[in-house]
């Protein structure tokens, strides 16, 4: 890896979740865009991803680490070995015994691990596996991932509180004209996808988003 990827996610604030089919333009230009607005992180979130996505695994890598940004694939193991680690949801901890889903997915040292949690208990559940990051969600309802409703200010800021100062991103049906109350409820690290790939002007979007943002 050229960065120390542990020492850059300290600063992080802004996580682009990438999905090639919601681009409204191309998916390259689309991730380019966005770095250059300011994302910090880039999961590689489509599924199913195989062996044969290896490539395009390197180029958003490549494009990453050109804006010292980091890229992560979300649950695909053997993928994650050609980024810089990998996100699971709560389900795909479930394959793991409790505590080694890092040695079982065969995360070297130098490597992130990041677990989706939603509420109190899961939050706890995925301290077990030591992650060097959590999403936390939803805050708003989302086609995305089909919540029909998001947690309350309270609960977000609860769940924040529970991460014992590792990272948190909150995530969810974000965008620049809800992300206000997040920051009331001491949000400072976000995780986006369809305001920013939909977008007509990505690296605007990204920009004030970005901007928004307090430093990390």
């Amino acid at each position: 890896m050229p960065m120390n990827a542990l020492l850059r996610l300290r600063s992080a604030k802004l996580y682009l979740l990438l999905t090639r089919s919601l681009c409204r333009h191309d998916p390259l230009e689309t991730l380019d865009a966005a770095l250059a607005g300011g994302v910090d992180i880039v999961q590689i979130r489509e599924k199913p991803l195989t062996v044969e996505d290896t490539a395009w695994v390197e180029r958003v890598q490549n494009r990453c680490h050109d804006h010292d940004a980091l890229c992560i694939v979300n649950d695909d193991a053997r993928l994650a070995l050609w980024a810089d680690g990998l996100h699971l949801g709560q389900e795909d901890l479930e394959a793991f015994p409790k505590g080694e889903a890092r040695r079982a997915a065969g995360l070297d040292e130098g490597s992130i691990l990041g677990i989706s949690t939603h509420d109190m208990h899961e939050v706890e559940r995925a301290a077990a596996e030591a992650p060097d990051y959590f999403g936390v969600g939803p805050c708003h309802p989302t086609s995305t991932k089909g919540y029909d409703r998001g947690l309350t200010p309270a609960q977000l800021e609860e769940l924040v509180a529970a991460t014992e100062g590792r990272p948190a991103f909150a995530i969810g049906g974000i965008t620049p004209d809800n992300l206000a109350p997040l920051l009331a409820a001491r949000v400072r690290r976000i995780a986006v996808s369809r305001c920013i790939l939909a977008a007509r002007d990505p690296r605007a979007v990204a920009a004030r988003l970005a901007a928004a943002l307090p430093a990390c």
